[in-house]
């Protein structure tokens, strides 16, 4: 198996946080438009993954690290991605 450049490595990482935040948002706009008047826990659940996922993306393709995207106290906190 040959091993992948950093940079490519990188933008297959961008690329799979990007489907997964698309992916997330799609969820949550058919779950909107199934029967519920307002948003409800679970679609605010799929809307948060969603712009952490898109925020990963961004901070990947821009030259960002994995490693600093792991960290216990970034990892899942919006404010800190952004």
């Amino acid at each position: 198996m040959t091993e992948r450049a950093p940079e490519e490595t990188n933008k297959f990482l961008a690329i799979s946080f990007l489907t997964d935040a698309q992916q997330y948002r799609q969820a949550s706009r058919i779950l909107h438009d199934s029967r519920f008047d307002r948003i409800t826990s679970p679609q605010y659940f799929l809307i948060s993954q969603s712009i952490e996922l898109y925020l990963k993306a961004f901070i990947i393709a821009a030259g960002g690290k994995q490693s600093e995207l792991k960290k216990r106290d970034t990892r899942h906190s919006l404010l800190k991605l952004f």
